[in-house]
């Protein structure tokens, strides 16, 4: 008989505990819903992210008194041996449905975050600014053609006379940085041409090469020649070179455009949180120009430009 009145004892005890849960529930709703001090909210399209009123105001007061400075013009590169700029792009459609607020303020060449804080009295809101300079700065009005004519674009001159630049684009995942370098890829293809058509004439002894490769998990891989795997090896000069990898001649510029696409095209890419085609390589786009020699009927190295877009840097909380 004991073990019946146990497993009576212990149903009554459950139905109870489930009682005294639905009334404490029932109490908390109702003094959530008399509750007249909670703080003015808006819900977006995704009721799932609240927006605080007071913050939005804050922050948008704070852009109207940033808009009366005059921006400093945009500097010239120069002989700077490393040039730094910044660009900001704007909310994206799922950034604003979340109800993301768009807190950052460029003014050329400065970048001012207007940090969200509460005071130590756990109720005052108020707004800190972390103001961080750059060689220049973009705002999200500013166009690709004008980021070009302040960074590569100058140094288009130092390719066709010998010259090696490097163009490096980085960036958290989602921060525009392949939609810039596709941009600036498109511009520097058409100024090569150009220029080489302006400095040397028509007829001249240069031709243009492409070879484009990713660096994915430690390893090499060929974006033009079936990702086939590459080899980084030191030669006889102890300079670094890469074995296998494939060199492409482009004879106009819409041939070098396509070539570039078709690397860009099997470059590795997967869905994040922030962005559904996610660059999850590096990239490196080489444009090589070659002299051609006609004693030794060969060619000789002349200049080359290296337009490189980095994989995401992912924010702590999304690793």
């Amino acid at each position: 008989m004991q073990p019946k009145n146990i497993r009576r004892k212990t149903i009554q005890e459950d139905s109870d505990l489930l009682k005294r849960n639905q009334m404490q529930k029932t109490k908390e709703d109702k003094k959530f819903s008399s509750n007249t001090d909670t703080p003015q909210v808006e819900y977006p399209l995704n009721p799932t992210k609240i927006i605080d009123k007071d913050y939005l105001r804050m922050i948008r007061n704070k852009k109207e008194d940033f808009d009366q400075y005059e921006p400093d013009s945009h500097a010239e590169i120069g002989n700077s041996k490393i040039f730094v700029v910044v660009r900001k792009r704007p909310l994206s459609k799922k950034e604003q449905m979340n109800g993301e607020i768009d807190n950052i303020s460029v003014i050329n060449p400065r970048v001012t975050v207007h940090e969200c804080k509460i005071k130590v009295d756990g109720i005052t809101k108020y707004l800190e600014d972390h103001q961080f300079y750059f060689d220049n700065t973009f705002g999200e009005n500013e166009t690709t053609q004008e980021i070009y004519d302040y960074t590569v674009g100058p140094m288009i001159e130092m390719v066709l006379n010998k010259g090696i630049v490097t163009c490096f684009a980085y960036g958290q995942t989602g921060s525009g940085k392949t939609y810039t370098m596709k941009g600036i890829q498109n511009l520097a293809i058409d100024n090569i041409f150009e220029e080489c058509k302006n400095i040397y004439g028509q007829d001249n002894n240069l031709s243009f090469y492409i070879s484009f490769f990713e660096i994915y998990g430690g390893r090499l891989y060929d974006l033009l020649n079936n990702k086939n795997k590459l080899q980084v090896l030191d030669d006889q000069n102890g300079k670094t070179q890469i074995y296998g990898l494939q060199e492409m001649l482009a004879e106009t510029p819409d041939e070098m455009r396509m070539i570039i696409d078709k690397g860009n095209s099997v470059r590795t890419t997967h869905n994040t949180v922030t962005n559904a085609t996610s660059s999850r390589s590096h990239a490196i786009c080489n444009i090589i120009i070659k002299e051609k020699n006609k004693k030794k009927n060969n060619y000789n190295f002349f200049g080359k430009l290296s337009l490189v877009d980095l994989a995401g840097s992912e924010r702590a909380q999304e690793t």
